[in-house]
């Protein structure tokens, strides 16, 4: 291993220990921003921005630094999201041979701290080496586990408009240029309360509406992956949220599901939220109590983030894949179905290519970094704040 990312190491031990749930990073970005103070970097301004306002929740918001250049270049965008899924509490990170994991059973919190440590490493080297790079900006986003918050309501003028963005986060070392468009949907299905032990027949059971509803979806290929007539796949659905019920011995008035779809097209999301609201309605009305009436279902959705796809040939992208290649690994050019920070960066034009940092099995008990592939990802990051094609 070499002896100058020894630190690297030991620094994502570090941040590995530091909780930072959604909405709850106020202690990881205290590090952070004090660690970046420790390295008095010429010029190096940081600011928090009001995005935990806009979004209504949350302890702050996004902590972003900029730094001039020392050499005459476009500027550089670096990014990394400060928060871990909850099944992280109570991590305790250990090495295992040539991989970091936790000790016990909760997710080690590789998504996003490796991603932190990357950057974090690439500027401790420019600092102690005195290395000259362009000028440079730097976000550590909140909430991006809770659907990218922290990047849709960043204060892109604190960003100075740089020409290319980078973002550490995923898992292995391959380079993620295309991600999807995903909208959220929530039902509220009505029924009629009726007493379940001497009226049975006068109510009409939410329950039996959803379900209706969700046999309809399941029968049309509508939930899980989402195919084409030819069996490819466009898209994902899921309800991952139903709430209702009351007591036993009542016929259920009402139930609430919420879910979510994606998909690389825009034009097929809008036709499937669309087929949505009708299978819905019309589960609503297909039971009848002894009286004739039916249920509804009161149906709305909202677009979560915006898809993007990026050539092979942005420089971003051929940047990115080149310093990988100077550490010795040819990195896949992957389009997935997972949402990133990268989808609002590109969308308010700043071309965001999205880095694996070496970890795998996120959000699992499984989950884990493979040191070699951390440390090279760690040069990788030095190699784009320097400016080295």
């Amino acid at each position: 291993m070499p002896t100058n990312t020894i630190p690297a190491l030991k620094l994502l031990l570090q941040l590995l220990r530091i909780p930072g749930p959604s909405g709850h990073e106020k202690e990881i970005l205290g590090f952070i921003g004090k660690y970046l103070r420790s390295l008095r970097l010429p010029g190096l301004v940081l600011r928090y921005d009001n995005s935990h306002r806009r979004i209504g929740t949350g302890e702050t918001g996004n902590l972003i630094a900029n730094l001039p250049g020392t050499l005459n270049a476009p500027r550089r965008f670096l990014c990394a999201h400060a928060d871990v899924v909850d099944m992280v509490a109570g991590c305790v990170p250990v090495v295992r041979g040539k991989f970091i994991a936790p000790e016990g059973k909760t997710a080690l919190g590789a998504d996003d701290r490796a991603g932190i440590a990357a950057i974090l490493h690439a500027l401790t080297r420019i600092a102690k080496e005195k290395l000259p790079h362009p000028p440079l900006s730097v976000a550590f986003t909140v909430q991006e586990e809770k659907g990218l918050r922290g990047a849709r309501f960043i204060n892109y003028g604190f960003l100075k408009e740089p020409v290319m963005g980078f973002n550490f986060d995923g898992d292995h070392m391959d380079l993620c240029i295309g991600a999807p468009f995903a909208f959220r949907f929530r039902v509220e299905f009505q029924g009629i309360a009726s007493h379940a032990g001497d009226a049975p027949e006068k109510g009409v059971s939410a329950a039996l509406l959803f379900a209706s509803a969700a046999n309809d979806l399941q029968r049309r290929g509508l939930w899980g992956a989402l195919r084409d007539r030819a069996g490819r796949q466009v898209g994902t659905a899921n309800i991952g949220v139903v709430k209702g019920g009351e007591a036993t011995n009542i016929v259920m008035p009402r139930i609430t599901v919420a879910g979510e779809a994606r998909s690389h097209s825009k034009k097929y999301l809008q036709g499937l939220t669309r087929t949505y609201e009708k299978s819905f309605s019309w589960a609503a009305r297909s039971i009848r109590n002894s009286a004739g009436q039916t249920g509804r279902a009161d149906y709305s959705c909202e677009w979560v983030y915006p898809g993007f796809r990026l050539s092979k040939d942005a420089a971003c992208v051929r940047i990115a894949a080149r310093q990988l290649a100077l550490q010795g690994h040819h990195a896949k050019m992957l389009v997935e179905f997972g949402g990133l920070d990268a989808n609002f960066f590109n969308h308010h034009r700043i071309p965001t290519v999205t880095l694996g940092c070496g970890a795998e099995n996120a959000h699992s008990t499984d989950e884990r970094i493979i040191i070699p592939e951390f440390l090279k990802v760690c040069e990788a990051a030095l190699g784009i704040c320097t400016g080295k094609e």
